[in-house]
């Protein structure tokens, strides 16, 4: 019998490995926020001009609903790169109610790429400082802000949360597992 012969048969005989077992760990606390935040998003977007990334990220929504527990992780990971995508790259919505969405959707799928690497990949950006005004703090997240180019900004909390004040400012990615939905609830007032 092969390997994955007696993986089949026998489930609970292998562990899991170790990056299935953090998106596993992550899907099972926020895969309902995400969900839900993937079509507070896509709602917002009705009767616009559908552009590629919301028709995928629509299409993988459907997907997960219909995917069995063990499907579901593996559809998972294209559903994060189409949630980032559309979190991060569509123009900033005029409502107020999208805007907390989309930001939430982008903060999100942050958390979940921390969550999901190992602790060295998070860790080769340990010699980065806040890039806010010359801010000697270390930074936990990279934010996209249009006042800064087209670059991700190092930030530290504080620094960060002053930023997402402002609607078009999305957190791209987090240096650490479960940062950036704190940073961002932090930014709302959402305790």
């Amino acid at each position: 019998m092969t390997r994955q012969g007696a993986r089949r048969k026998w489930p609970g005989l292998a562990g899991l490995s170790d990056e299935r077992q953090h998106k596993l760990t992550w899907w099972n606390r926020r895969g309902n926020q995400f969900v839900q935040c993937v079509r507070a998003v896509l709602a917002a977007a009705e009767g616009q001009p559908e552009s590629p990334q919301l028709t995928l990220l629509r299409e993988r929504l459907d997907d997960i609903e219909q995917a069995s527990p063990a499907q579901r992780i593996d559809i998972f990971d294209m559903a994060l790169v189409d949630a980032h995508a559309v979190a991060v790259g569509a123009p900033t919505p005029a409502d107020p109610t999208a805007v907390h969405a989309s930001g939430l959707l982008a903060a999100l799928t942050a958390d979940a790429y921390a969550a999901m690497n190992s602790h060295t990949s998070l860790a080769i950006r340990a010699d980065l400082a806040c890039e806010t005004d010359d801010c000697p703090s270390e930074p936990i997240v990279e934010l996209w802000r249009p006042d800064f180019g087209h670059r991700p900004m190092p930030a530290c909390r504080e620094h960060a949360v002053e930023a997402l004040g402002q609607p078009a400012t999305r957190i791209v990615a987090a240096y650490q597992p479960n940062i950036a939905l704190s940073v961002f609830a932090e930014a709302h007032g959402e305790h």
